[in-house]
Formats: structure tokens, sequence, C-alpha cells
């Protein structure tokens, strides 16, 4: 009925034959909810997409304007989306018979770019991940020929900013959190770190050379307190090699692709000074 919300009553299952006579609809006045749309500059936003959970989007007109009527009174929450603003989530409170008035300022997104550099040297299709906390707001983007890297449409607040080293499925990684403000564009440089030792060697297991699986080399935590993790296959010829390492004491493993985990936990310790190769045979019984 006309300003009355829509209202629902149980009814026991009714056979065909059956009339069920006696059944009350009680109508309860109906909320309803208008509002503008506009920008962090005081600009009206049109075409924004207004989401109520369980009623139809409405899309703001030329002046910023939305409404809708005929609501229950448990809707708590407006979803404002755009696809030059960032998205908002507005809090709101109905109350029956009342129009209620809201005003929804949309933010720019947030844009981060910067330069990825290995060893020192502009690093050119370089892996970059910008982590927002929210899934569908993280990104993968890659370096330009000169290391540059731009990523746009990130929503205000604390991200962080990774990089890897381009080998293999593990390495060291570089990691800088910043907070990054709506309408502003914040430079974030990682230095990556690649070194020269190698270690090599075959793979066995109950004396029998291995075709197939991983060798990953662990290293202990380093001065920024992020450990050196570099995986690598195991040759048809049973052998593996592991290159670019910095240096130190590594913990060496061994796995296969069917288990998530390495079937040993600790095979082997390598001390491996800079630019250093050391052979190490990894043997293993079952």
């Amino acid at each position: 009925a006309p300003g009355f919300a829509p209202a629902r009553q149980h009814v026991d299952r009714v056979r065909v034959d059956q009339t069920s006579r006696g059944v009350v609809l009680r109508l309860k006045p109906a909320a309803s909810i208008s509002g503008v749309v506009s920008d962090q500059r005081g600009d009206t936003v049109s075409e924004a997409k207004v989401y109520l959970p369980g009623v139809e989007e409405k899309t703001t007109n030329a002046a910023g304007e939305f409404s809708f009527a005929g609501l229950h009174d448990e809707h708590t929450e407006l979803q404002i989306k755009h696809a030059d603003y960032a998205e908002k989530v507005v809090p709101i409170r109905l109350s029956v018979g009342v129009n209620t008035k809201v005003e929804v300022v949309l933010k720019d997104y947030a844009t981060i770019e910067g330069t990825v550099y290995l060893n020192d040297v502009p690093n050119p299709k370089q892996q970059v991940s910008v982590v927002t906390g929210t899934l569908r707001f993280d990104t993968n983007t890659e370096t330009d020929e000169n290391g540059f890297y731009h990523v746009e449409k990130v929503p205000e607040g604390d991200v962080t900013v990774r990089a890897y080293v381009n080998r293999a499925y593990f390495g060291k990684t570089k990691s800088e959190a910043v907070s990054v403000v709506a309408g502003y564009t914040t430079t974030v440089d990682l230095n990556l770190v690649r070194g020269s030792g190698t270690i090599e060697g075959t793979v066995s297991m109950n004396g029998e050379r291995l075709r197939q699986g991983f060798v990953i080399a662990r290293s202990t935590a380093d001065q920024d307190g992020v450990p050196e993790q570099i995986q690598m296959h195991i040759s048809p010829e049973g052998t593996y090699v592991i290159t670019g390492l910095l240096g130190g004491t590594y913990t060496l493993m061994v796995g296969d692709f069917q288990s998530a985990e390495p079937w040993s936990e600790k095979v082997r310790e390598a001390s491996l000074e800079p630019g250093q190769t050391v052979q190490l045979d990894l043997a293993l019984k079952r």
C-alpha cells in the first residue's frame, strides 16, 4: 500500500481445496531515505550507484541526488560506488514514517608509483604488488623498461608495496608499508638485492636419484628481519642449482609438487660466503 512498508505474514501450509481465513497483515508506515552525493571539492557526482541490501539499486541524477521509498526500518547501511572514486559505505538509521536525509562525500583514489632497483640498477619487468587489506583492491603490476611502476585507484589508508627478486618461485622480498591519502600520489622506491652465491648438487632417496620435486634454500633472517628463500626444480638428472644467494647460513629442504609442505623440514645446512659456490649432495631416506 502506498506509504507503507511491504509486509509478510507466515501462514501454515494450505491444501489445494482449503481456504485459510483470519490472516492479518499489519502494515507499518514506510521509511524512506534521500540524499546527495558529492566529491571532496564539493561538486555533485552523477551516475553513482547507490545500494541498499535487498533493494533495487539507484543511480544519482545530474544533481547527484538519489532516493528510496517504501522501506523497512531494518536497513543499516548505504553502499555508494563510482568508477572515478573510492567506494564508500555509510551507516544509516531509518525510522518508520520518516524520510532520512544523508549527504555522501566520495573521496578520490590515491596513486602509488616509484622505481624498483636490483642491486641499485633500475629493474625492468619486475612484479610489484600493492596490498590494501581488501582483496578486490589489491593490485599486481610490472615495471617498465626503466624500472618504473604506477598504480592508480588505491583506496586511502595503510597499504604495503612489495617486490620479489625475479627468480624461481620464491626469493628475497622487499616491502614497505605506507599511508596513502586520497587525491595524492605517494612515491615508493624499492631496492632489491641479489647475491652471486650458488649451492648445487644431487638429490637422492634411499640411494636412488630423484627425478622430480624441488629444493628450497632458506636463510636465517637478515638485517631487515626477512629470510631469503629460493625454490628450484630438481632436474630429470637428479640435480639442482640454486643461484643468486647473498651468503650466510642456509637450510636446505626437499619436497614434491603433490604435497604442500617439504618432505623434511631440514635436510642439510650450508654456510656460504658472498660469491661462493658450494657443492652439497642431498640424501634422503624413507
